[in-house]
């Protein structure tokens, strides 16, 4: 799993990560409540918390701590108002307590200013629930223990759910040991894991823990067995994980951790993106030998659908598995990299297919071929009829190419300023893009030229709120926290320091 990473985020132990405008441990996107429950800070009393006996420990902290400013969540209130969550001198450390005391915000478009929720002092990367009704935080306790903790969001009621302890006699390489935790998807469960091992030292890396801790119930289930799972995902409700052996699928109840369903599966090398849920939960995908295979959720049944592909990466022993774009419930798209022997990712005559996958149907059309190398899934629009893409042209220069490519009639057209490559954030029209060329931001649009913007941000934090207003973390450090309109105008909601 040479490509493992999770958007965005793994923690490392002993490293700061990097304060450019995401949660390092955030699992994956969540769905932005239509109503605003949250009340409003400051007409809160102000709680008293009686944080529980600390360990003492004599760890030397290994990291110096800068204050950062992350974008948690954007969502419009009842009136249709803009709310926008975010955290500042927030420090993702392991070893010691953070120098700079973490704060959540809420900023309100109507007084145009952000109110700080109540934190314990010594509370790191703290995450709103997607109801937010609940807050969740981490508490270091020593370089080799910590605690997860939740708290209300008017500041009442902090309790510890989960207290979260390495195995020092594993941590031969603090660099290779993965600690993740978050919401799961729109549930009021949160899910921690640890893996220690990884590919660094040998082997491939598997999950030592997973667990699942119930805000609702308390309670408390470790889901898998250690060293056994090499790749999870959960339904879309959080009800169910999927559970990946070297040879076998386990699908969990996360209720009570009771396998459901233990089937045999023939696997390719490669464990990263073999699992992928249906937006219903009904239906998921595994990348398997010589095709995939359509499970039922809820009774575990299985179709086979042939379908050729090949890994693909850098190096002798690829990495990775041709990516998956949900259309519906029944209908995804399949990216493939065409690549002859002998040819890598990036060669200026590598091309791609997008097919699409009928699962009904169990059937595979290749739509378009594009000339370049593998987009990402969130750089198709978000109705499913065009791609942005890069090709380079010479291996031996640092320029890139962007091409616009429509899915469905396979035309395309080169598209903007020579680049350097980059993310791309689509509007919710599908008509306009943002991209970064160079050190400023783009707005890119179907059937016009593209237009900077004079706006220089860091791409990892870029949220579009509606079709003319988005968020981005701009300028150099721990930056600044912008609404930025397409007429111009920007708005700073916050900065790091």
């Amino acid at each position: 799993m040479r490509a493992f990473s999770l958007v965005s985020l793994s923690l490392l132990i002993g490293l700061l990560a990097a304060c450019a405008g995401q949660p390092t441990l955030q699992f994956g996107p969540t769905a932005i409540p239509s109503t605003e429950i949250l009340p409003t800070p400051a007409s809160t009393a102000t709680p008293t918390f009686a944080p529980q006996p600390r360990q003492s420990t004599t760890e030397t902290p290994t990291a110096v701590a800068e204050p950062c400013l992350l974008l948690l969540k954007s969502y419009t209130s009842e009136a249709g108002l803009l709310r926008v969550v975010y955290a500042t001198d927030c420090v993702n450390v392991f070893f010691g307590s953070p120098i700079f005391p973490t704060k959540l915000w809420l900023w309100k478009e109507e007084s145009r200013s952000a109110e700080p929720f109540p934190l314990p002092q010594d509370a790191i990367d703290p995450r709103p629930s997607t109801d937010n009704q609940l807050i969740l935080f981490r508490r270091v306790i020593s370089s080799m223990e910590s605690e997860l903790w939740l708290i209300d969001s008017d500041g009442r009621n902090e309790r510890r759910i989960a207290t979260i302890e390495f195995n020092e006699a594993r941590v031969i390489d603090p660099t290779y040991v993965w600690l993740q935790y978050d919401w799961i998807h729109t549930s009021h469960k949160v899910f921690y894991s640890i893996r220690y091992n990884t590919y660094g030292v040998g082997g491939e890396p598997a999950y030592d823990q997973v667990v699942v801790a119930d805000a609702d119930t308390s309670q408390v289930h470790s889901l898998v067995p250690p060293d056994e799972v090499y790749e999870l995902a959960w339904a879309p409700e959080g009800n169910q994980v999927a559970a990946l052996k070297s040879e076998e699928l386990l699908m969990i109840d996360t209720h009570g951790g009771r396998v459901q369903f233990a089937i045999p599966l023939e696997m390719p090398i490669v464990y990263h993106g073999t699992l992928s849920y249906s937006p219903d939960g009904k239906q998921l995908v595994v990348h398997t030998s010589g095709g995939m295979t359509v499970i039922n959720t809820s009774d575990g049944t299985l179709r086979k659908m042939p379908l050729e592909y090949q890994l693909f990466g850098e190096g002798d022993s690829p990495c990775c598995l041709p990516p998956l774009a949900w259309l519906d419930e029944t209908a995804l798209y399949a990216l493939i990299p065409n690549l002859p022997d002998g040819m890598i990712s990036f060669d200026p005559r590598a091309t791609f297919t997008v097919w699409l996958i009928d699962l009904d149907q169990l059937q595979s059309t290749p739509l378009s071929t594009f000339t370049g190398y593998l987009p990402q899934v969130s750089w198709i629009s978000p109705d499913k009829t065009h791609l942005v893409y890069y090709r380079i042209p010479d291996l031996a220069g640092l320029v890139q190419e962007m091409y616009l490519g429509d899915i469905l009639s396979g035309e395309y057209e080169r598209y903007g300023p020579e680049s350097r490559g980059g993310h791309i954030f689509w509007a919710p029209d599908s008509r306009r893009f943002l991209f970064q060329p160079d050190e400023q931001l783009y707005l890119g649009q179907m059937g016009d030229e593209s237009t900077p913007l004079g706006l220089v941000a860091y791409y990892p934090s870029i949220r579009w709120v509606d079709t003319e207003r988005f968020l981005a973390n701009g300028g150099p450090g721990p930056g600044e926290l912008l609404l930025y309109s397409l007429k111009g105008e920007g708005i700073s909601l916050a900065t790091g320091r």
